[in-house]
């Protein structure tokens, strides 16, 4: 971790209604390589976040600065590039191409940006390399597709997709909400120590406090946002 901010959020307010904030966030700085736990309720908004800091919605009002860019002022396509040259993002749902195999899930991300696919080499070679630096090696010669994998092993094979190309930034959406706790640990020391070889700053939001110690630093939501939780109607929460 170093004294680089990656993010830095300023007097963001957003709503799904313009009389209905969900979130108003004076100042928040999260280091580059940090890896933050950012506890949140159910409806808190901390989904909601996660897509202003991915580019994919916009605030109402303030600043959103990743790497030095303030992407509010950017427009979607330019947003769209930068969350695919340096963004990984790990889902809740995993959001993997069933009828393809691991490598091929794993390096989809390197076929929408040249700079990760430049930075990973060999594409082929980068994903094996995370899918067994992740305890994958004994399935990638059984050219299995992802469909018949345990939900655990699934699990791998995003955080794998999300790695690949060396992204600055991951951000992770509660994906481990369907593991049982010994599975749940172990897939966090892994993620946690592949964002650490490759210095990528990890935003992982969850409302189990109890994963808060793989972690370099934990924020409640709630006391960093000025407003009271409501029920958010736009997106996943």
């Amino acid at each position: 971790m170093t004294d680089t901010a990656a993010i830095e959020l300023n007097q963001l307010r957003f709503g799904w209604k313009a009389k209905e904030p969900i979130l108003d966030i004076d100042r928040l700085l999260i280091h580059k390589g940090e890896q933050l736990f950012l506890r949140g309720a159910s409806g808190s908004g901390k989904s909601t976040l996660l897509n202003l800091l991915g580019g994919l919605m916009l605030p109402q009002q303030g600043q959103i600065s990743l790497l030095g860019e303030s992407l509010e002022k950017r427009s979607q396509r330019y947003r769209d590039k930068f969350r695919a040259d340096h963004i990984g993002v790990l889902f809740q749902q995993f959001n993997l191409l069933p009828y393809l195999n691991l490598v091929d899930n794993v390096t989809l991300p390197c076929r929408f940006s040249n700079l990760r696919r430049q930075r990973a080499g060999d594409p082929d070679s980068a994903a094996r390399e995370l899918l067994s630096a992740l305890g994958l090696h004994e399935y990638l010669d059984k050219n299995l597709q992802t469909a018949e994998l345990s939900i655990g092993q699934q699990q791998r094979v995003a955080a794998a997709r999300a790695l690949i190309g060396q992204p600055e930034i991951m951000l992770a959406d509660e994906p481990t909400s369907a593991l049982d706790s010994d599975t749940r640990d172990q897939f966090l020391s892994l993620l946690s120590e592949q964002c650490q070889q490759n210095g990528t700053t990890l935003i992982f939001v969850s409302h189990d406090l109890s994963l808060s110690s793989h972690f370099d630093r934990v924020i409640n939501l709630a006391e960093i946002n000025q407003l009271k939780p409501v029920h958010e109607t736009g997106a996943s929460c």
